[in-house]
């Protein structure tokens, strides 16, 4: 899923030109659909489902005897990751979040975790520790992000002719929403190794996903990936068998390519009042912010991760010493992008933050070279007025997105519902 920016135009592509459909294909795909899959073929499907999980369930022990007797894991591997992949179809058929859809994603935790207690793991924890594992299957970035704790991962493991690899990895972290409260479950990448597509990897890895998700009480995930990512058109479809519903945006954080910030008269004038972090020590810089982050009422990954990762000469403050009304934190990532992961100041003292946002480009600019990039979040209107006055000619990326809400009252399916859809239908 390489990244790609290209120069905003006023335009906010639809989700049909996102995933490069004919619009009026779409729709006729659409009818066709609506015609010939109604509500008698899902539950026929969903009784064949049922009948293939028994007759799953009726080898099952037969191959566990095999493997005991002779310890080859890959046959085993694939009647468990196939009983799991019928419990996760039946899961997501009605809504994965409908509380008969969370029993067959908790049935399917529950058969994963048979088999690793009998052979070994099918999904693990990213972590630095076994990030190398799954290199084939995350960017660099990412790499750097799970290391130092920013984005948390999964990774699914499969055997191939005896040895284990690393073969997909899904991506995330949980955010707050602002106006709601409620927690959300935001997909930041999901991809599995060409060699290994074509059995359910994808899927397997979102099922635990939202299995951990609901056990935790998460009840609202999301997900994002870039336009141009090549695979767009398959991830549209496991996002919408899985009822997430798809919609095209335009990415809210400001990306600039450094050779098009030209107002180096303005920025100058601009950032009196910021000071660098690198006027710390290391000691003193990482007692610093994490006083101010406290002080600031923030509650993120950056409380956790270690000082290193904030880029001394990218960051700045204002205010004193002892107490910091405003303060920006940045980090250079392994692809060379230069990020501002935090930007905020005490009540009252927003008037302090265009002089650290012209402190962080300037900086960035003396040790970057014109194709570099910065990314900034904008989340304030006045923010971007200000980035606009400061570069006109700003990078911007299409996105595609997809929301999983729970499911609506009346749909919120549970087991006897399903039996007695099934039973009318006889």
């Amino acid at each position: 899923m390489a990244e790609r920016y290209e120069y905003e135009e006023a335009k906010l592509l639809s989700l049909d030109e996102t995933l490069g459909i004919d619009p009026e294909k779409s729709r006729e795909a659409g009818e066709e659909l609506a015609g010939f899959y109604d509500a008698e073929d899902l539950l026929e499907d969903h009784r064949a489902a049922a009948e293939m999980l028994a007759e799953t369930d009726a080898h099952l022990e037969e191959y566990v005897r095999n493997y005991e007797k002779d310890k080859e894991r890959e046959s085993v591997e694939m009647i468990y990751t196939l009983k799991i992949s019928i419990l996760h179809s039946m899961a997501k058929r009605f809504h994965p979040l409908s509380k008969y859809g969370k029993e067959q994603l908790f049935a399917a935790a529950d058969c994963r975790r048979e088999f690793e207690a009998l052979v070994g793991p099918l999904i693990t924890p990213i972590t630095k520790n076994n990030v190398d594992l799954f290199r084939t299957v995350l960017s660099a970035d990412l790499c750097e992000d799970i290391c130092f704790g920013r984005r948390a991962a999964l990774g699914a493991l499969r055997t191939r002719k005896g040895t284990v690899y690393g073969v997909g990895a899904v991506a995330y972290h949980i955010d707050t929403e602002p106006v709601f409260g409620r927690q959300i479950l935001r997909i930041d990448w999901l991809f599995v190794n060409k060699k290994f597509r074509e059995r359910s990897v994808a899927d397997f890895l979102l099922g635990e996903l939202m299995a951990q998700a609901a056990k935790a009480g998460v009840s609202y995930m999301s997900a994002e990936f870039a336009e141009n990512t090549k695979e767009k058109e398959i991830l549209a479809y496991i996002l919408g068998a899985w009822k997430f519903e798809l919609d095209a945006e335009l990415s809210p954080d400001a990306v600039i390519r450094l050779g098009d910030v030209t107002e180096e008269k303005k920025i100058a004038a601009l950032n009196k009042e910021a000071v660098s972090l690198a006027d710390f020590n290391e000691t003193e810089r990482e007692r610093f912010i994490r006083h101010t982050l406290g002080g600031f009422g923030y509650e993120g990954y950056l409380k956790e991760v270690p000082g290193e990762y904030t880029d001394k000469d990218l960051s700045f403050y204002a205010g004193s010493k002892s107490e910091a009304c405003a303060l920006l934190l940045a980090h250079r990532s392994a692809s060379g992008m230069m990020r501002v992961e935090y930007l905020a100041s005490a009540p009252e003292k927003e008037k302090y933050l265009p002089a650290l946002l012209c402190a962080f480009l300037e900086s960035a600019k003396r040790v970057g070279d014109a194709d570099t990039k910065v990314l900034i979040p904008v989340e304030a209107e006045e923010i971007g007025l200000l980035l606009d006055k400061l570069c006109s000619r700003q990078l911007g990326q299409y996105l595609l997105s997809g929301m999983l809400n729970p499911p609506a009252a009346g749909l919120d399916f549970d087991a006897e519902n399903i039996e007695q859809l099934l039973a009318a239908t006889e």
